[in-house]
């Protein structure tokens, strides 16, 4: 049994936003399928993992529908989608697919998600909704931390840890081969994903 969770806190736009950061229409919260169907986004679910601290606090990425989490070791669940761009077109996937999930060891309250989407901008109130996604209070709400960040489509996050402002992530092949004629890349951030570099000297790609 599913319940969502979020108030949608007033926030503001930001069109002046250089790095695609801003929430876009992320606070309008798309209440996709919530039973089984042919097609439900809550199947499958593409990235699980448990709090380092509390083995009862697990956080689930679904398909196109946010995240899940309980408390309770899995018993009961609540959704969280405020933060997250999605495309807002009915029978579409209303949100990015959420590839990878990491928790800070040091602080299990903040938490990275990788997300995949099609291509599209980085900016503008219906800027692309993939890229990485940074939660400081545990999963409920997000935020895009794209600066750096020229690819939507992000199949991992980790974070390093010994210094958990350290952080990794690495992107899919397919935007980079249609637009850019490259196979991936990796990107590396030493500010918490307050921006991003990326690190690909050695690799068997082309830079």
């Amino acid at each position: 049994d599913f319940h969502d969770n979020n108030d949608s806190p007033e926030q503001s736009y930001d069109e002046s936003d250089p790095c695609g950061n801003a929430l876009g229409n992320g606070d309008e919260i798309v209440f996709g399928q919530e039973t089984l169907t042919e097609w439900n986004p809550d199947n499958p679910f593409r990235s699980l993992t448990i709090h380092p601290k509390n083995p009862y606090v697990i956080l689930i990425g679904t398909e196109a529908n946010g995240f899940v989490k309980s408390v309770d070791g899995g018993e009961t669940w609540n959704r969280y989608r405020y933060g997250l761009r999605h495309s807002g077109h009915s029978g579409e996937h209303f949100y990015p697919e959420v590839y990878g999930l990491c928790f800070s060891e040091s602080n299990p309250d903040i938490i990275y998600a990788a997300t995949t989407s099609g291509p599209g901008p980085l900016t503008g109130p219906d800027g692309g909704d993939g890229g990485v996604y940074k939660s400081t209070d545990g999963g409920e709400n997000w935020f895009a931390i794209n600066n750096g960040i020229n690819n939507l489509s992000i199949s991992s996050v980790v974070v390093n840890p010994r210094n958990p402002k350290i952080l990794y992530a690495s992107a899919t092949s397919e935007h980079l081969l249609q637009h850019l004629n490259r196979q991936g890349t990796i990107y590396k951030s030493i500010d918490g994903g307050d921006s991003w570099v990326e690190v690909n000297n050695g690799l068997a790609w082309p830079s």
